[in-house]
This record gives structure tokens, sequence and C-alpha cells, in this order.
């Protein structure tokens, strides 16, 4: 990509930005946090993201400055349809959810890049599953709180053994279970 594409892209994923943040109902405008929010954007889009993916991380901060005491979660699931409905649920009061991967190589990378408080992680996914990415994410960051959220919890029971995570929720059950684990790992 050359520079004026480079700029032009630039410039398409700010304004995106900026309209995303008007069209938010009950916010108010943190003129601090849309710069710092566009410069993670634009450093993202620079480093190799796609425009959605740059979109996604300016969001996320912009949304977890403004509610500064909320609890930063991160949301792991290869599910693009349980990320969205997480990211739906967690997005109050209590709770900003400030990013979200599909399996464990990006959830490394997403705690790395955004230190959460608590990760929400899936085991069953690609690349590297919820299991290994656990272990590295407590060896790293031993002070990031994990609640286990999956569907295949009898299947990795082994692989979890001697592993350390704050709370274990299967996936059929409600989101007010989980929740209720969020807040209790998060007091």
């Amino acid at each position: 990509m050359n520079e004026a594409s480079s700029a032009a892209a630039a410039v398409r994923l700010v304004h995106a930005l900026h309209e995303w943040v008007l069209g938010l109902e009950g916010a108010g405008f943190d003129a601090d946090a849309i710069a710092q929010a566009d410069r993670i954007a634009v450093e993202a889009l620079q480093e190799g993201a796609t425009q959605e993916r740059a979109l996604e991380l300016g969001k996320d901060f912009y949304v977890a400055n403004l509610r500064p005491h909320a609890a930063r979660v991160a949301v792991i699931d290869d599910e693009s349809d349980v990320r969205v409905l997480l990211r739906m649920f967690l997005n109050e009061e209590r709770f900003a959810v400030v990013g979200e991967a599909a399996n464990g190589r990006e959830a490394v990378s997403l705690v790395d890049e955004q230190r959460p408080d608590v990760v929400v992680l899936d085991l069953n996914m690609p690349a590297m599953d919820g299991a290994e990415a656990l272990r590295l994410i407590k060896q790293r960051w031993p002070d990031v709180k994990v609640v286990i959220h999956t569907a295949f919890g009898e299947l990795f029971r082994p692989k979890l053994e001697g592993a350390e995570f704050e709370a274990f929720v299967e996936k059929s059950g409600s989101f007010d279970q989980l929740v209720g684990e969020l807040e209790r790992v998060c007091s």
C-alpha cells in the first residue's frame, strides 16, 4: 500500500470511528478519549490490522474510557455469535468489553494489548485451545482473572488440571450465571 492510499485508509478509519462515537446514545463525547482511540486505531492499521479490526480496537478503547470504573473484559470465543452476544450483554455500567478474539493465539495478543481485568475464555478453539491460552495468560499476567465459559467442560477437564482460573461457567447456563461469576471475581 502506498503512502497516499495509507493516508486515505486512515482518514476513512477515523471518520468511521467518529461516526460511531456520535451515534452512541446517552454517552458524552470525550475529546481526549476519541483522540487516543483514533491514535490506537490508526497505529493498528499501520501495523497491518484490517480496517475492521483497527476500528474495533478504537471502539474498544473508547468504550473502556467512557466507564473508567467498569471492569475491563476480554471475550475469547471462536463463535462470532457468542462474542457479539457477550459484548452486547456485558457492555453496561459494571463491565466494559475491551476486545474480542477468536482463538487462543489472538487471546494472548489481546491480553498483551489491552491488559483486561478479566478474560471470558472458551476452551474449544482453533489455532490454540483455551487451556493452552489460559496457561500462557496466567504465566505472563498472573493478575488477570480468567472465567472459563465453555460447552466442552468435561472434554477439557484433564487439560485444566493444575491450571489456575477464577471461575468455570458452562455455556448451557444463563448469562446471569456468567455475570454473577464475573461480578464475584471482579469484586
